[in-house]
């Protein structure tokens, strides 16, 4: 349901850096760590300086 619920979000703003962060943070719930990357780094996109979004990349072993 959450996922659902971050996709709709993001199709009505995909400049919501919270979306992807809160989408991020789901996939990484769900062990999809791939996704959960993907969606920190998209986070980083709209908002550079989300320092959340760098330490979550950080503790995942990506690079921002």
């Amino acid at each position: 349901m959450a996922l659902k619920d971050l996709n709709a979000a993001i199709a009505l703003d995909a400049k919501s850096n919270t979306a992807f962060f809160y989408r991020a943070q789901v996939n990484e719930g769900l062990g999809k760590k791939d996704d959960a990357i993907a969606d920190y780094r998209r986070a980083l996109g709209v908002d550079p300086s989300d320092q959340d979004s760098k330490a979550a990349l950080t503790r995942l072993g990506a690079k921002p």
